[in-house]
């Protein structure tokens, strides 16, 4: 059972790990300097401690299978659609609901890893967070080298949603 978690935490941050190589272009996109786009980026914090705080009880009622097959490719298109802004504000705005999804993955992923824990009577929490950074170094580099061979961040970012998507299928579907 440990494996759907892996999956769960490799994917993830694999479509987290998408948008930090593209930074300097959506800057750049923006005719911004780095303050107003660290402004833009506090968004998905914003939205992230939001959904900590009270995305629990409809996570519950939702289901959290039904909930995290749902949730990791709307954060991909998310992570898609805030890169249209054209300012920090628009980007901050964009990018609150994508925070609200990253905390409820947080929650169902960090979840689901204490439930597997106790019942196979050891920890896996150390190997999961592995497949996360796994997860989020892969990415880096593959958004890293699409960088390179010059394709629009924005274009990147939404040809994601599908690989995301078929991520989920693969690792966390039946």
């Amino acid at each position: 059972p440990q494996q759907r978690v892996y999956g769960g935490f490799f994917i993830y941050s694999f479509c987290m790990g998408s948008l930090p190589p593209r930074l300097g272009d959506i800057q750049h996109a923006m005719g911004i300097e780095e303050g107003a786009l660290g402004f833009g980026l506090i968004g998905a914090a914003a939205g992230t401690l939001i959904s900590l705080s009270f995305a629990g009880p409809l996570l519950e009622r939702a289901g959290y299978r039904r909930a995290i097959l749902m949730l990791i490719p709307l954060l991909s298109l998310g992570y898609a659609i805030s890169v249209l802004a054209t300012g920090p504000l628009a980007f901050f705005l964009l990018l609150l609901p994508v925070g609200l999804v990253i905390g409820g993955i947080e929650i169902i992923l960090n979840l689901e890893a204490d439930r597997i824990e106790h019942l196979l009577g050891h920890r896996i929490m150390n190997r999961a967070h592995a497949f996360w950074s796994f997860g989020f170094f892969s990415s880096g580099l593959v958004s890293a080298a699409i960088a390179q061979i010059g394709l629009d961040f924005r274009v990147h970012l939404f040809l994601m949603v599908p690989v995301v998507v078929t991520g989920v299928a693969l690792l966390l579907g039946r």
